[in-house]
């Protein structure tokens, strides 16, 4: 079955950039996080490494073979990753200290309300 947020992330950095943060995430996979990866596994495994750093910290960019830039790989999760449609596991450490919030696009506004007079 195809993955459209792996398919777009391949589109924008490349085969191996997707496969390297697959390998870095399942590195991190445990009971309380990866049980269920939800209907987009790469997007499970974007949220893992956002939780341990794994495209952000230098040396650990390093050691997972992940070489695309951090500020490319936040600006696409934001516009594309759909990150904050997750609905598996992830990492609650890192989404209760808010270390997800840039990286998931804020939601857009509500309509303006209408005057009582204007809806008659």
């Amino acid at each position: 079955m195809s993955d459209p947020i792996r398919e777009s992330f391949v589109e924008t950095f490349d085969e191996a950039a997707a496969v390297a943060v697959e390998k870095a995430a399942r590195s991190h996979a445990n009971e309380g996080n990866s049980t269920d990866k939800g209907t987009s596994p790469f997007r499970w495994a974007c949220l893992i490494c956002i939780g341990y750093q794994c495209c952000e910290n230098i040396s650990y960019r390093e050691s997972h073979r992940i070489f695309f830039y951090f500020d490319s790989f936040t600006q696409w999760c934001r516009e594309y990753g759909d990150l904050g449609n997750h609905e598996g596991d992830y990492d609650i450490v890192t989404a209760l200290s808010g270390g997800y919030d840039k990286f998931i696009a804020e939601p857009a506004p509500a309509p303006a309300a209408q005057p009582v007079e204007a809806r008659r």
